[in-house]
């Protein structure tokens, strides 16, 4: 009697297909995220609508790491194991590990839901600027008692956050920034004139109106290296800090709003203008206590750079 051929199952085969391709995948994810937070600066200018810029980059990445592991199969578990020995091994060092690659994940989402838009800064009229003499005269940065107190604010608040940080002037501009702004009694000036105090008088009651926070706030930028500069419109002053490109910008909107100034920003879409030379001037005014809060006046009469005052 003949036996009848044995039949084999296929379904361990396909069980171990199924989980190649589960594994590749979620090391695909694995390593898509930090490669696309990396691979997104080089794209950062596009700003697609409905963020399709960013869409379309992560699905490459991830598509391509997809069928690249694919074909690597055999290799899978290795990669497995090395990446996170590798991210282990950079949490322990300092390096590029788990805490980076999460911190990387909670800016993209931040510059996802509130990445700003900075507005070109154009001058409305044309002419000179009003009593810029005065206002230079005022911003007496170089005044002993105006040093003490700029580095005195600067070290007030965010000290954790400036150890080993790019951004440390702008950070500690930004401490500045939370003393004054809190603290700031608004007083008009005589009706007769305009009365530029100087920032040294300004500091020992920190009250007055637009032009003197304005002169205060730039002198004691100035103290501590700081950029500030002095926007006008028909009736108010307020001061700018250049925080640099737009890169810079999505560093800082994620440092502001998810360390800095997190319950002060909730929910809100820092305010900036841009100048010419690609550069980004962030707004310090009194109109919210975060620094980047809404324009008083879209329209702008006047800039006065007090660079190099």
């Amino acid at each position: 009697m003949s036996e009848k051929p044995r039949q084999y199952s296929n379904s361990p085969k396909i069980n171990n297909s199924w989980s190649q391709r589960i594994l590749a995948f979620i090391v695909s994810l694995l390593l898509g995220i930090p490669l696309f937070i990396l691979a997104y600066r080089v794209f950062e200018e596009l700003r697609w609508p409905y963020h399709l810029d960013k869409i379309i980059l992560f699905l490459l990445i991830v598509g391509i790491l997809y069928l690249f592991l694919k074909w690597l199969r055999r290799f899978l578990w290795y990669m497995m194991i090395g990446l996170l020995g590798l991210l282990i091994i950079g949490s322990v060092t300092g390096q590029f590990g788990f805490n980076r690659v999460v911190t990387g994940y909670k800016a993209l989402l931040f510059e996802l839901l509130y990445k700003p838009l900075p507005e070109n800064a154009t001058i409305r009229i044309n002419r000179p600027f009003p009593n810029k003499n005065n206002i230079e005269k005022a911003i007496n940065y170089r005044e002993p008692s105006v040093r003490n107190f700029a580095v005195k604010m600067a070290g007030k608040n965010f000290r954790e956050t400036q150890k080993h940080s790019e951004y440390r002037t702008i950070i500690q501009c930004f401490s500045i920034f939370k003393e004054i702004q809190s603290r700031w009694f608004y007083v008009s000036d005589p009706r007769s004139r305009d009365y530029f105090a100087k920032a040294s008088e300004t500091i020992q009651h920190l009250s007055g109106d637009c032009d003197d926070y304005t002169i205060l706030m730039c002198a004691c930028f100035k103290a501590i290296g700081g950029v500030p500069r002095i926007m006008r419109n028909p009736t108010h002053l307020y001061p700018e800090l250049r925080i640099g490109t737009t890169h810079d910008l999505n560093q800082l909107n994620f440092i502001i709003k998810h360390d800095l100034f997190k319950k002060e920003s909730k929910d809100q879409i820092l305010k900036c203008h841009t100048d010419i030379y690609g550069q980004i001037w962030m707004n310090m005014d009194y109109s919210a206590p975060y620094p980047g809060g809404p324009f008083l006046h879209k329209e702008i009469d006047g800039i006065l750079s007090i660079e190099k005052l």
